[in-house]
């Protein structure tokens, strides 16, 4: 009998004796547990070798296996299910969430999956990264590894590549706020990143990137008025936070002058 005949089967079976017992909840408890539930590793084979029969992938295998099955803490166990679901990481026992190896097959599988690592060190975040994309996700999930490989110079160009990919990553990075090519990279992306902009960068390049973003806003505010031409008040009340914080970046009191007056 095949899996869906088994299936009908099965749910026929229990609704008729559901209308007899009208215990209807736990009867469909017990109809989910025989159907989903994995108690042994022969049950948990069989779900493995239907997901690789079938192709099937990213889909969750170890939300099914019972704690007191002993499952979870097996590696071997683990790693199969990791290859077909990444993002099973999360049920695994929190003593093989620490495994580079297990860390490493749930990350290839899924790079989001790292979120549920633990120990994650800088060692083993370049160990399965191979390229800027999975490094970004790593770090955006473990903040000190950007700490740690702002503390090498060497890392310097890994960094500015990681930045060209996410110019938002120029707030994770102090030690190259005062840097100008890291400056110019994020407000390449938008004169916003300013905002970074350590001391050492001077007031014109600030002011420039302020110039700039005025124009952007002032552009974004003539659309939205011609589109809400019976609400002024809505207009200034949807980008009076962006003028003023632009504002609030400009050091020198006469060049704030100078373009306050230039609105």
């Amino acid at each position: 009998m095949g899996f869906f005949s088994k299936w009908n089967k099965r749910k026929n079976d229990l609704l008729e004796v559901s209308q007899e017992t009208n215990d209807i909840d736990n009867i469909f408890d017990d109809f989910f547990d025989d159907f989903f539930i994995i108690y042994n590793e022969e049950e948990f084979y069989r779900y493995i070798k239907n997901y690789n029969d079938k192709g099937i992938t990213n889909i969750s295998i170890l939300c099914y296996v019972t704690k007191d099955s002993g499952l979870l803490d097996k590696k071997e166990i683990v790693l199969e299910a990791l290859r077909i679901c990444g993002m099973d990481l999360k049920y695994v026992s929190d003593s093989l969430k620490s495994d580079p190896e297990i860390i490493k097959t749930a990350f290839e599988s899924n790079p989001n999956s790292i979120q549920f690592a633990k120990g994650v060190t800088l060692e083993l975040a370049m160990n399965i990264c191979d390229n800027v994309q999975k490094l970004i996700v790593v770090v955006s999930y473990f903040p000190h590894i950007m700490e740690e490989l702002q503390k090498n110079e060497e890392n310097r160009d890994l960094l500015l590549n990681m930045l060209r990919e996410n110019p938002s990553l120029i707030s994770s990075l102090p030690k190259y706020q005062n840097d100008l090519e890291f400056i110019k990279v994020a407000t390449d992306s938008s004169p916003m990143y300013i905002r970074f902009a350590g001391k050492n960068i001077s007031d014109e390049m600030i002011i420039n990137e302020l110039k700039k973003y005025y124009k952007v806003v002032l552009e974004k505010m003539k659309e939205y008025a011609n589109n809400n031409k019976d609400n002024v008040l809505e207009i200034w009340n949807k980008y009076h936070d962006n003028l003023l914080f632009l504002l609030e970046m400009v050091n020198d009191i006469k060049e704030r002058y100078i373009i306050i007056n230039k609105l």
